[in-house]
């Protein structure tokens, strides 16, 4: 924007700082950075890394040449695994043998047979009282009598009001007040 404000040109200040900077350039082309404080640090890093890895590969190479013997930790371990084989062992053995039991009677069980030999009976109650009521000849009762009474007199009203709204229609209002 400021720029507009000038011609379309660049202003004092501008021309200036470009000027700074292209001069700076100029003195710093010939200038070569050889060494300096990171490239130092990175260099003693790398040599550390190089360091660690060929004393890595001396002790490989060294202990190609051990010969490993039974130690404590291999014996506890070896000890584990015999008595983890045993206790598996001993659960096989109990399976198999349990194969062998035979229960007989419980207090439980004796339980669930009186349950189950209640329901049957009652089941079988039910069964023959469907039975006997299929025989049974409902024949008509007071009530009944009463239920078709008030039925009958229900019907006779509707159709009573039914003929009450015809004779209304032919009804004139006008004649009926002067007659």
């Amino acid at each position: 924007m400021a720029e507009l404000m000038f011609g379309m040109g660049m202003t004092k200040k501008k021309k200036a700082d470009n000027a700074y900077v292209k001069e700076t350039r100029d003195a710093l082309k010939n200038v070569t950075i050889t060494e300096t404080v990171e490239t130092n640090e990175l260099k003693n890093l790398h040599k550390r890394t190089q360091a660690e890895k060929e004393a890595e590969r001396q002790t490989r190479a060294h202990l190609k040449d051990v010969n490993v013997t039974e130690s404590v930790e291999g014996q506890v371990r070896k000890e584990q695994n015999k008595m983890e084989k045993d206790w598996k062992e001993a659960g096989r053995n109990t399976i198999r043998d349990n194969q062998n039991v035979n229960v007989t009677e419980t207090v439980e069980t004796n339980e669930l047979k009186n349950l189950h030999k209640r329901t049957q009976a009652e089941k079988e109650a039910e069964r023959q009282t469907r039975a006997h009521l299929k025989d049974v000849n409902v024949t008509e009762s007071v009530e009944g009598q009463v239920r078709k009474e008030q039925n009958k007199m229900e019907k006779d009203w509707k159709q009573a009001g039914r003929q009450q709204k015809e004779e209304n229609k032919n009804f004139d209002m006008a004649r009926a007040l002067f007659n």
